[in-house]
């Protein structure tokens, strides 16, 4: 009895080791993308905007990293559909297909682009999620603390990681930077001096 709470404690004490885990994240877009965590804001910047770690780039807690992941690909995801699906009805209104003057168009519509897999991907394409995920989740900076025993860090890689396999390896790939950075510290406006806000509030 004694030994399966043992084993527990360490299950639970390597998932908790995971998470505070340094993993560098990216940001392919124009835009900022802010996490919010217990009210405070994790600012992943804009594919060409630089606060410490090159530009898109953020260094952060794995919880925070792969939580952004998540997101960011969904939003890829989604972005790259809704263009497919505009593209796809100019090209049928160009063929002499009217949605807006058919009763049932917008019915048809969705049925034969908005909600056709193949013309719209889902958020859930393993092969996009793969793709986009290696794209913005780029690796373990440092592991915290490696103290715990094989067999239960086994386990947590078998339960707790997100989606299939091939985005388990790409969760536990070590990030190589490219170039040298200085990384700042956490932004939290109400306890920052000015000097930093205003770094990493530049546009």
């Amino acid at each position: 009895m004694r030994a399966q709470i043992s084993a527990n404690e360490n299950f639970h004490r390597e998932l908790y080791r995971r998470s505070q885990d340094d993993v560098m994240v990216y940001n392919p877009t124009e835009q900022d993308y802010t996490i919010y965590w217990d009210g405070f804001p994790h600012i992943i910047p804009a594919k060409n905007r630089n606060i410490g770690w090159g530009n898109g780039k953020r260094e952060t807690k794995r919880y925070i990293g792969e939580l952004f992941a998540k997101r960011m690909v969904v939003q890829l995801i989604n972005e790259q559909g809704q263009k497919a699906g505009e593209k796809r009805v100019k090209e049928m209104e160009k063929n002499g297909v009217n949605f807006a003057n058919d009763a049932d168009g917008k019915y048809k519509e969705n049925i034969q682009v908005w909600g056709n897999q193949g013309v719209v991907p889902r958020t859930d394409n393993p092969e996009l999620v793969e793709k986009y995920w290696d794209n913005v989740f780029l690796g373990i900076v440092r592991e915290y603390g490696v103290e715990v025993a094989e067999q239960d860090m086994t386990r947590v890689r078998e339960q707790s990681e997100p989606l299939d396999e091939k985005i388990k390896v790409i969760s536990n790939k070590k990030y190589t930077p490219e170039e040298e950075y200085q990384p700042v510290n956490e932004y939290i406006p109400e306890t920052f001096p000015e000097k930093i806000k205003e770094t990493l509030t530049k546009g």
